[in-house]
């Protein structure tokens, strides 16, 4: 019994080290707490069905010519939604957190398909640098 308890603790020790070490080596566990986060300022237009959109608001979104261009993350408070660079199409039929950074606008929905207007829920974002 002791080595099993022994040997848990050191896993349970190991787990939090490797949390630490992967925070401070710049990869974010939870992202949606970083104090780089910037917000997505209401009111936010309806795009129909389950979508709305941010407009001109955030640079370097996808394109045509580049689809996968954006690398922002988007957040409900502190809850990241996606998945991201989804079609208009299926965030207005769907929601449920998907988004699309297209141009300049942030096409999204909610979490809960909820209006983001009067969820009282705060929207934001992060720009994640490309990897070379």
């Amino acid at each position: 019994m002791i080595k099993v308890t022994g040997a848990l603790m050191v896993i349970a020790v190991s787990f939090g080290i490797t949390l630490f070490y992967l925070q401070r080596s710049g990869h974010v566990v939870n992202d949606c707490k970083s104090d780089d986060l910037l917000a997505l300022k209401p009111p936010f237009g309806s795009y129909g069905g389950k979508a709305f959109v941010a407009a001109f608001q955030v640079p370097d979104g996808d394109s045509t010519q580049q689809p996968k261009r954006s690398t922002i993350v988007l957040c409900e408070d502190e809850k990241r939604l996606g998945p991201g660079h989804t079609s208009h199409d299926e965030i207005r039929a769907k929601g449920l957190g998907r988004y699309s950074h297209w141009g300049f606008d942030v096409v999204f929905s909610s979490s809960d398909n909820s209006d983001p207007n009067t969820n009282h829920r705060r929207y934001s974002y992060l720009p994640i640098p490309h990897q070379q």
